[in-house]
């Protein structure tokens, strides 16, 4: 779209965005809303991590922030302790599970290496989830231009209904899965790898229909992958543009079926290069006819699983009062 930009407003407030005070947010790149309505920020807490000397600012502890977005209040806040994350650990994305009191899980990147944390709602406790790829030192080459990727990501995508988290490293272009079930402690042994994504990728998403979206940094583009087929012969890219999709780096549904990705030349920042006179944030909306993950419908073979469950139950329920 060629329409004039919108004009942005913070969220919940502005008393949110004090940079320093440890109370307001600090350092935001992962968030989610979940179907309640419920905004799930994961903040960092570091700041200024890409500075070129010095140490990165961690005054401020890394958290999980929960807003109610109808009345713009802060509902819950949860602070992770030093035995979960290093030092200047960054906090670089988070999907949620709404079933039940909800669990989110959140991906941390530091120097060294690279660590999911699970965080279970209803108990108010998170655990440290490790034995991932290491983390290396990658470049990227973006346009004909290759720079140093300093700010390394670790992407998620979770499939509900198949009780599966996808991840990629930004410095492999593996994309690997595994089952939720097994993100205790070490998983190393548990991880699957999947298959090559043609290039460094910063961000994936899950549809309701379990398509699994990507960005490939290298080519200005777009991947899919219906997660119910394979992977070799079924991932395909689905867009380029060498204009508007130089560095996508997020994805997001809307309520309308649409898909939401930004781009931000962040090549460019890293390459010491922006150019102020043109746009270096784009928001694309493509509709796809699918919902975010959190709506997918429910499996006939668990549905059929459930009711013979409750099948079973009942007939239990009616010897016993015989």
């Amino acid at each position: 779209s060629n329409s004039a930009s919108p004009r942005l407003q913070p969220f919940p407030s502005w008393s949110f965005q004090e940079v320093g005070d440890c109370s307001s947010l600090q350092n935001v790149q992962a968030l989610e809303i979940d179907p309640d309505g419920f905004l799930w920020v994961a903040d960092s807490g570091t700041i200024e991590e890409l500075r070129e000397f010095g140490e990165p600012d961690t005054k401020c502890p890394p958290k999980l922030v929960i807003f109610d977005i109808k009345k713009r209040e802060l509902v819950s806040e949860f602070e992770f302790s030093r035995d979960l994350l290093r030092p200047a650990s960054i906090l670089t994305d988070i999907v949620i599970d709404p079933r039940g009191n909800k669990t989110a899980y959140i991906s941390a990147v530091n120097d060294f290496d690279a660590s999911i944390i699970v965080y279970k709602n209803e108990t108010k406790s998170a655990i440290k989830v490790e034995g991932l790829p290491r983390v290396k030192p990658t470049s990227v080459i973006v346009n004909g231009t290759e720079v140093p990727l300093k700010l390394n990501k670790l992407s998620l995508a979770l499939s509900v209904w198949q009780d599966t988290l996808y991840f990629n490293p930004s410095w492999e272009e593996m994309l690997y899965s595994i089952k939720v079930q097994d993100l205790q402690s070490d998983v190393s042994s548990f991880i699957k790898p999947i298959g090559s994504l043609q290039g460094l990728s910063y961000a994936l998403i899950l549809d309701s229909k379990q398509n699994l979206y990507y960005t490939i940094l290298e080519k200005n583009s777009l991947g899919k992958w219906n997660t119910s087929r394979r992977f070799e012969d079924f991932s395909r890219i689905i867009t380029e543009d060498n204009s508007f999709l130089q560095f996508p780096s997020s994805f997001a549904f809307d309520a309308s079926e649409n898909l939401w990705v930004l781009s931000n030349r962040f090549q460019t920042y890293l390459n010491g290069d922006v150019n102020l006179e043109v746009p270096n944030f784009r928001l694309i909306r493509a509709y796809t006819r699918s919902n975010s993950y959190m709506y997918a419908p429910q499996p006939a073979s668990s549905a059929k699983s459930i009711a013979s469950t409750a099948c079973v139950v009942i007939l239990l329920v009616l010897i016993a009062l015989r």
